[in-house]
């Protein structure tokens, strides 16, 4: 029988709890730095802004189970369970294994549904249930053995209590950047609580005495009960700090229920009265004392003697006292304050993750216990998306504790199993936790997205790129057309190296924090120059199409001009020399310096082999046009080509390049003909006016100056003595006479002489220095026989008589 009862009372014991995840929820619950998500509202809210916590986390469900006592474990009960009489050998190694404080029976809920987190605010519900229950040794002693006489039972130790409650808890947690690598964290949650049911045991007193002599009893009880399905309101808060060491090393503190209450009201109604309280509502706060004098036979005899009746109620008023008193008066309740302390280093470049965790409670109610619990769990993380998980915890009310946990980290989504044992490893245990987690959130990678650009043009390129992650994975690949590429990663280090050829390798190494989002620009420095040739026609100034381009250095390098006339080359850095050969063309050849990353553009004017000749015939005197018939001979005088000028004496002609001998025929009589020589230079226009003579046509030279009363010439009128030299080399035919003139100072015979010594120097000039022969010119001297003015009164007309004249006679036959 007793048997069956204790089968019974573990039995609702452990099938009237749920699931419970606040107190077994590995990396959320005992690592207060490690919940990240909506969870950290009810851990650690200063972690809402943790650099590795999501933007946006929508948990849908995280609950689980506890429960756990310090006496019974799964083999004792094997043991035990399948005998239908207990022996007292089986008695006395049932007691011997109960603990002196009595028999604990402890268990808790907690189930979060649909927790949303955005940036560093979080919302989330949930239901939170706690039941403690502490048998005395005594009484289980009591239940097993039966009173045994001369024996005190305490029953003081044995204590009482649950709680249900409901929460909404908002809060928000914000991260202050102190440098590149340290983050201080600081967060707050708040609550609203909607309290359900309530229990406590305040005050306990009961003990029994007896022997063969007397029986005795002293009971005092005060508990606090509250029934409300309709909600008790309250208010919760919860602080949190946390901060990097280092980038892989955080450390947080909280203090949960920082300070939390409830106040507990419901209908008054009286439980003697009512048998619906439980779903109306309820509150009672009561006190009872039960003493039970010392009976024993003598008094009953003594009873019997003195004639009064013996009967269970004469016996229960004589020798027992009674009171109760009750109040259904609303009260109020707090929330036990856990203080939180604890650690978490995330291996940057591996999977590994290590939590150490402080707990500590300040009373011991269903949600806390007094004896500091420390907490160690790891991680790793298979393909960087199947966790595995195990951990140890030791101390709190499970003493000693196994974690085991497997869990599904996909980029948009997650799912968290786990469980432990208590007090024991498999069948020596004494009590199991499992939990159940799981939601969608968001990538907490960084993106990177980037173009690369020519630093000298800043056009995009096309390149492959290798990426490098902090633990030396690496991938390549090759950009876009348009020169973008662009991929996450969860590594804080990443570098970047960009390859193409004819450019120099650039490296990029980034420093990320986690979820940044990275644009960036990459501009490659050319390794090579940039030649543009530009090739054209001096002449027209038009553009060679087609035109063969050699870059000459060490080696050769070749290209046609397109239709535009352009050619591109990547040179290396150094020296070179552009040549380029074209029929018609004069080869062109320069020397250019290349540098690298640098542009240089070089028009290449290609000199054709023609050249224009173009020019007027004229009268040499008056400059007026005139006709004529012109025959070109070649170096060798051999006959080229004949033109005509126009009417006015215009001609223009296209010639190879070289040296031609103009004979110069003119149409209109009484002009004598010319025989002129010119070159003709590659791409350019030579101009050639020819000044045509006619019969007895003179010229005047006033600026032909002498040394004073001498025939010798000065230099200054050596230019016009070189006039009449070519006039006479470009025609060949004349004959002229050069006459000399002074004014009228001095003896007409000293002017006379003279004038014939001065016009003789002038045709010992032109005969001297032009290769001209002396019967092609006549010299004459007049003195001041022939002046234009007569008679001289100012200086003007002396200079005006002052003259050397140049007459044309005749041609030569």
């Amino acid at each position: 029988m007793k048997r069956t009862i204790l089968i019974i009372t573990i039995f609702i014991l452990i099938f009237s709890t749920s699931i419970n995840a606040s107190y077994q929820n590995l990396f959320e619950g005992y690592g207060s730095q490690a919940s990240s998500g909506p969870g950290a509202l009810f851990y650690n809210p200063a972690m809402l802004g943790y650099k590795y916590a999501p933007m946006l986390d929508i948990n849908l469900l995280k609950t689980g189970f506890e429960f756990g006592n310090n006496f019974l474990s799964l083999d004792l009960w094997n043991e035990y369970a399948i005998k239908d009489t207990l022996k007292q050998a089986d008695k006395d190694t049932l007691l011997m294994n109960i603990p002196s404080s009595g028999f604990l029976i402890h268990q808790r809920l907690n189930a979060n549904l649909l927790g949303l987190k955005i940036g560093g605010f979080a919302i989330a519900p949930r239901i939170v249930q706690g039941v403690s229950t502490n048998f005395s040794k005594d009484l289980i002693d009591l239940g097993l053995n039966g009173n045994q006489l001369g024996k005190i039972y305490d029953f003081s130790t044995s204590d009482y209590g649950a709680i249900l409650y409901g929460e909404v808890s908002v809060g928000y947690g914000q991260p202050i950047k102190l440098n590149n690598k340290h983050n201080l964290y600081v967060g707050a949650s708040f609550s609203y609580l909607y309290g359900v049911a309530y229990f406590d045991v305040t005050k306990n007193t009961a003990y029994l005495n007896s022997d063969s002599n007397f029986y005795q009893s002293t009971d005092t009880v005060s508990f606090r009960l509250c029934v409300n399905p309709k909600g008790n309101p309250g208010f919760g808060m919860n602080l949190g700090f946390a901060y990097d060491i280092s980038n892989s090393f955080t450390a947080g503190i909280s203090l949960k229920n920082a300070y939390s209450f409830i106040n507990w009201d419901a209908d008054s109604i009286d439980f003697s009265d009512s048998s619906d309280v439980f779903n109306n509502g309820a509150i009672l706060i009561g006190e009872g004392i039960i003493n039970l004098d010392s009976i024993n036979l003598y008094k009953l005899i003594d009873m019997y003697l003195s004639g009064d009746s013996i009967n269970g109620d004469s016996i229960f008023n004589k020798f027992i006292d009674t009171t109760f008193s009750k109040s259904y008066a609303p009260f109020t309740t707090h929330l036990p304050p856990i203080l939180n302390i604890g650690a978490v280093w995330r291996g940057i470049y591996s999977p590994w993750k290590l939590s150490f965790n402080y707990e500590q409670g300040f009373s011991n109610t269903p949600l806390s216990s007094v004896i500091p619990k420390f907490t160690l769990e790891g991680e790793y993380a298979i393909g960087r998306f199947l966790p595995v998980r195990a951990g140890i915890g030791i101390g709190g009310k499970e003493l000693i504790e196994y974690s085991l946990g497997l869990g599904l980290e996909l980029p948009f989504a997650y799912i968290d199993l786990g469980a432990s044992n208590h007090r024991g490893l498999f069948y020596g245990l004494k009590g199991i936790s499992t939990e159940l987690n799981f939601g969608f959130r968001s990538p907490i990678w960084s993106n990177i997205n980037c173009i690369i650009k020519d630093s000298t043009t800043g056009k995009p390129l096309v390149a492959d790129y290798t990426v490098t992650y902090g633990d030396g994975k690496t991938f390549t690949r090759t950009t876009n057309a348009d020169g973008k590429f662009g991929f996450h990663t969860y590594s804080p280090d990443v570098k970047i190296q960009i390859k193409r050829k004819d450019f120099e390798t650039k490296t990029v190494e980034l420093s990320l924090e986690p979820k940044e989002s990275v644009q960036k620009t990459i501009l490659m420095q050319p390794s090579t120059g940039l030649l543009i040739c530009r090739v054209i026609d001096k002449l027209s100034g038009k553009p060679i199409a087609f035109a063969p381009v050699n870059i000459v250095s060490s080696k050769l390098y070749k290209a046609k001009s397109d239709s535009t006339g352009t050619t591109k080359f990547n040179l290396l850095e150094g020296d070179y020399n552009i040549r380029i050969h074209l029929k018609d063309y004069v080869p062109f050849d320069k020397s250019i310096k290349i540098h690298k990353a640098k542009s240089l553009t070089e028009i290449c004017e290609l000199k054709i082999n023609k050249g224009y000749l173009v020019g007027k015939a004229q009268n040499a005197k008056t400059k007026a046009g005139v006709a004529c018939e012109i025959t070109l001979l070649d170096s060798t005088l051999k006959k080229f080509k004949v033109i005509n000028t126009d009417k006015n004496g215009i001609y223009r002609v296209l010639l190879p390049s070289g040296k031609y001998t103009m004979k110069v025929k003119p149409l209109v009589k009484h002009y004598i003909k010319q025989e002129i020589q010119v070159e003709i230079k590659p791409a350019e226009t030579t101009q050639k006016n020819i000044n045509l003579l006619k019969k007895r046509m003179k010229f005047t030279f006033r600026n032909i100056n002498f040394d004073l009363n001498k025939a010798t010439i000065k230099p200054e009128s050596y230019p016009i003595l070189d006039s009449l030299g070519m006039i006479m080399v470009q025609n060949p035919s004349i004959i002229v006479k050069i006459s000399g003139h002074t004014d009228t100072r001095g003896s007409s015979r000293y002017n006379m002489r003279l004038s014939r010594r001065r016009a003789y120097a002038v045709k010992m000039y032109i005969v001297k220095h032009f290769n001209i022969p002396k019967s092609r010119i006549i010299s004459r001297g007049y003195g001041e026989s022939r002046p234009l003015v007569y008679p001289e009164r100012t200086e003007s007309d002396y200079a005006k008589n002052r003259r050397v004249e140049f007459e044309v006679l005749r041609e030569m036959k």
